[in-house]
């Protein structure tokens, strides 16, 4: 068995330019509550600091990056820096104002409010 040393001492070189980035979804999910919406999505390996959640007439926008591991002297890279969004069109009746969001274990919890005239209202009964 013979070691091609140009091939191995090639497939160790860290690349001259940087590679392109890659997209990426996370997986979102929506659950709907008798008072706000809840948005839950995947999002291991991003830092809050990379984050941008809008919402824009009815339209949720998040965005993030992961930053990638320097490769200088990689040996084997499977994560790499990925840029990512998603745009989820939201249920009528959020109120824009009670819009918060919390990330912990690589989960980005998103609540969406509703609004009072969103919310199901008990209708009493008059007896005659």
């Amino acid at each position: 068995m013979s070691l091609d040393t140009a091939e191995s001492s090639r497939s160790l070189t860290a690349p001259a330019q940087p590679r392109p980035r890659l997209a990426a979804r996370p997986r979102l999910d929506l659950y709907e509550g008798p008072d706000e919406f809840l948005l839950i999505a995947d999002v291991p390996g991003v830092n809050v600091s990379t984050l941008d959640l809008q919402l824009e007439r009815g339209v949720l926008k998040l965005r993030g990056e992961i930053q990638g591991t320097c490769e200088d002297r990689a040996v084997s890279v499977e994560q790499r820096a990925t840029e990512w969004s998603r745009a989820v069109t939201v249920p009528d009746g959020v109120d824009a104002e009670g819009l918060r969001a919390e990330l912990g274990d690589g989960v980005l919890t998103v609540h969406l409010k509703k609004s009072d005239q969103a919310r199901p209202r008990r209708v009493p009964i008059a007896v005659r």
